[in-house]
């Protein structure tokens, strides 16, 4: 049987602050359970980054392999959520870094002594990792309104790289100024996402289902294995199919960086985060398994001059009138994706900030006359106007700004998830796993392990310069960049999170009170 305990500070066991350094404070209740859900579930994005990464799996192993992969990703990236949950429960501000924190922090003597390198690690791979994946979000509504205009046209708009490039550019703006604005706004359009998403689903279904001429059937579906690759092994081939799955469904954990705008954040962000995985699962195989029905021809999507490859699924299979609405939806859904990543990234740049983890704290931990990061979120743009930079270079640096987002955010879980391997956690919020957390976090931190390393390979033979899968300079430069930062500087400012105002109950086992 547990008992409650009510602790008033987190991060209390941080050397050289106190409460008196009354740090800033983001505004509280803005979201409630079903608005943290919307969050989390938007940002993981099932129609808009399923869409963009659908070229990826379809053209690495065809329908057989996408659909296991789905099942398969979609299973272990359960575990891992309902791991972080339950380290969410125990300590749910901040997010995952202070996870980390905590967790080292209370392995003794060693773990006093490492715990601020960890949650440094931690917290800037997997900033990075965010800042990557805003850019890589409205990178995709770029590209879906570039292949929108083509498809207008009848060809004779066709967007360069470049004018794509500063379209994204455009929009990351925008989206800059909405989480500016009003984060009321913001919390209203993550729960109208969910049912865009849902009702969007429909809609492309309804169509598809009624105007495509040439219907797959469920043995296609199941058994067709599709190798545009180079490579010969099926297992590998597999292998890097698992990215598409890969990439959209890791996201859960964003919504503990709003923690400190949601009520009873110890319930309602666990909740959020396993309900969005959950969902997701049910959501991302209809619409996968509704498109697989209905592809045309893939050696189609293969040579399509379409920005976005899933245009030419439509157009084969609807014509182009209807292709405008299907794309239709999915900028939208796109957009919402895009628009809460900029919400979460830039909460987590101003906790570190604030908790002096990150460089000129105090100009960036500056709240506007609505209390909102205003400065937090301009770097965030910035630097995600920066990662995309090089778009217009290589047709396939795309997949590997993708393949870079999957493999920074997965190699953060396995950080996390290897602490609470190493350390148990002690504290029990309202949402634990008892019997089940060991095993479910060892099955969490596999997959975590594999993902870094599986989606990191070559996705194409020979291996060239211009297929090169650049994920793996671009995560090894992310590593020498944060540990650089960490012995340059942050070694001798950071040691752990700031105290700050955060009362909330607890529970802890008795067999973990000393």
């Amino acid at each position: 049987m547990s008992k409650a305990i009510t602790v008033t500070h987190y991060g209390s066991v941080c050397s050289g602050t106190s409460p008196s350094d009354n740090p800033p404070k983001l505004k509280h209740t803005v979201f409630n359970t079903f608005a943290s859900f919307g969050l989390a579930f938007t940002n993981i994005g099932i129609l808009s980054n399923l869409s963009a990464s659908f070229q990826a799996g379809l053209l690495s192993g065809g329908p057989v392999a996408m659909v296991c992969s789905w099942n398969v990703v979609a299973f272990f990236m359960l575990c891992v959520s309902l791991s972080l949950a339950e380290i969410c429960s125990a300590y749910p501000l901040n997010g995952i870094y202070h996870w980390a924190y905590e967790l080292v922090n209370a392995g003794g003597d060693t773990g006093v002594q490492w715990a601020p390198f960890a949650a440094f690690l931690t917290g800037w791979i997997y900033c990075l990792a965010g800042i990557i994946a805003t850019a890589t979000a409205d990178l995709a509504v770029a590209l879906s309104i570039s292949s929108m205009l083509r498809i207008f046209s009848e060809g004779s708009i066709e967007l360069s790289k470049s004018s794509i490039l500063l379209l994204a550019v455009g929009i990351l703006i925008i989206h800059a100024l909405l989480n500016i604005w009003d984060m009321q706004l913001i919390s209203l359009m993550n729960e109208v996402s969910v049912w865009w998403s849902c009702g969007g689903l429909l809609v492309i279904c309804a169509i598809l289902a009624n105007y495509t001429p040439k219907h797959n059937d469920i043995w296609w579906v199941l058994t067709d294995y599709e190798n545009y690759t180079g490579f010969t092994s099926v297992p590998y081939v597999v292998m890097i199919s698992m990215v598409c799955a890969g990439y959209t469904l890791f996201g859960c954990e964003s919504v503990a960086q709003v923690a400190e705008e949601t009520e009873e954040a110890s319930n309602a962000t666990p909740i959020a985060m396993v309900a969005s995985i959950a969902v997701s699962w049910l959501v991302g195989l209809l619409f996968l398994v509704c498109l697989l029905f209905y592809t045309q021809d893939i050696q189609s999507i293969e040579d399509t001059q379409f920005a976005m490859p899933i245009a030419q699924l439509f157009l084969d299979a609807v014509g182009s009138r209807l292709t405008m609405i299907l794309l239709f939806v999915l900028v939208v859904s796109q957009f919402f994706t895009g628009c809460t990543t900029v919400t979460v990234v830039s909460r987590l740049i101003f906790s570190l900030a604030r908790d002096r983890a990150f460089p000129l704290s105090q100009k960036v931990v500056h709240l506007n006359e609505r209390d909102i990061p205003d400065t937090a979120i301009w770097i965030v743009t910035i630097l995600s106007i920066a990662c995309i930079c090089p778009f217009p270079l290589n047709e396939f640096i795309f997949n590997a700004i993708i393949s870079a987002t999957t493999v920074t955010a997965n190699l953060t879980y396995g950080i996390v998830l290897l602490c609470k391997l190493l350390v148990p956690i002690k504290v029990r919020g309202p949402f634990h796993l008892g019997m089940f957390s060991f095993p479910v976090t060892v099955l969490g931190f596999i997959w975590s392990v594999f993902a870094v390393v599986a989606f990191v390979l070559p996705t194409r033979w020979p291996v060239t310069i211009d297929n090169f899968n650049y994920a793996s300079v671009g995560v090894t430069t992310l590593l020498v960049f944060t540990l650089a930062n960490w012995w340059l500087w942050a070694r001798h400012k950071y040691h752990g999170p700031v105290v700050h105002d955060a009362s909330s109950t607890l529970y802890i086992s008795p067999t973990s009170v000393a």
